[in-house]
């Protein structure tokens, strides 16, 4: 897949009439197509006259933003794995991919724990309040 291809531009703009929705809240276009066990859309290209499959997500940062360096893999800034908006992936190292994934996780974790601790104070709240107005009724 090369950037400067013509027929990779067209083939994504058909691919994003077919097979995108957009995001209206989060700006995402999230691909409709078949998806990776792990939750990426796939895609079937011709490169160098062979089929082959690649990522829905690289395919569109390649069309509409431009190769992808050596060494370095398509990132979700929004955090979608079925995303394909361009102005939602770049192209980093894989030790800056897996450093923000784990500061994802990280952060869901800790949301996570806040969660369970609001809803657990709201039960201790609920009981106590319960517990002195028991004989009013």
């Amino acid at each position: 897949m090369r950037h400067d291809d013509r027929r990779l531009r067209q083939r994504a703009e058909r691919l994003k009439r077919t097979k995108v929705e957009e995001d209206l809240q989060t700006g995402c276009w999230l691909w409709l197509g078949a998806l990776t066990s792990t939750g990426y859309g796939t895609v079937n290209v011709i490169v160098d006259g062979k089929r082959s499959n690649t990522t829905a997500h690289r395919l569109f940062h390649v069309a509409y933003t431009g190769d992808i360096p050596h060494g370095e893999t398509v990132h979700h800034k929004c955090g979608s794995r079925a995303c394909v908006n361009p102005d939602h992936l770049e192209a980093i190292s894989q030790r800056e991919n897996m450093a923000e994934m784990f500061e994802r996780q990280a952060l869901h974790a800790t949301i996570d724990h806040a969660e369970r601790t609001m809803e657990g104070m709201e039960d201790a709240l609920r009981d106590a309040f319960s517990q002195d107005h028991e004989g009013e009724q």
